[in-house]
């Protein structure tokens, strides 16, 4: 804001950019505002904003992952103190949601909460189609693996009853 323009701001992109004012004093109601005016509620009214209340989940995830990696002569700073017991109830709060929904994704696509497991005697008794399994894309790869090493464990050890 300049001396003889008060109540007008000029905002620019760069230090080279041309400058676009726009007059901040109210206009609304047919009101002007003079610039005296505008000095005074500056100097008078004009009040620094409290800091934000402090962020538990930030504060855990900064002393449990971030706080290892500080050099030893910043790690007394406040900012890595450790979360107090209801930082942590809070932080676990704020996470609950997370992790919930991250079961429902598990639940929507396999059908359970768990990854199930395939046997492999179920894979050499009935043929599977693996490019079928789009339901199941996350298991594709051990699926793939486990009938990789079936077959190859046949090729190896061919039946008895064949040789003789």
């Amino acid at each position: 804001m300049q001396e003889d323009k008060p109540g007008v701001v000029t905002c620019k992109k760069g230090p080279d950019a041309a400058g676009v004012s726009q007059d901040l004093r109210r206009k609304y109601d047919g009101i002007v505002t003079d610039g005296t005016r505008v000095r005074v509620l500056f100097e008078t009214d004009l009040a620094a904003l409290p800091n934000p209340p402090p962020n538990s989940e930030k504060i855990q995830t900064i002393y449990n992952k971030v706080r290892r990696y500080v050099p030893e002569e910043f790690r007394d700073d406040p900012l890595y103190d450790p979360p107090n017991d209801e930082d942590e109830r809070k932080a676990k709060e704020i996470q609950k949601p997370g992790s919930q929904r991250q079961q429902r994704l598990r639940m929507r696509r396999t059908g359970s909460l768990e990854l199930p497991t395939v046997k492999p005697s179920l894979l050499t008794t009935v043929p599977l189609k693996i490019k079928t399994l789009t339901s199941m894309k996350p298991l594709r790869g051990r699926l793939q693996h486990e009938l990789r090493s079936v077959r190859a464990k046949k090729h190896r050890d061919p039946p008895s009853w064949k040789g003789s």
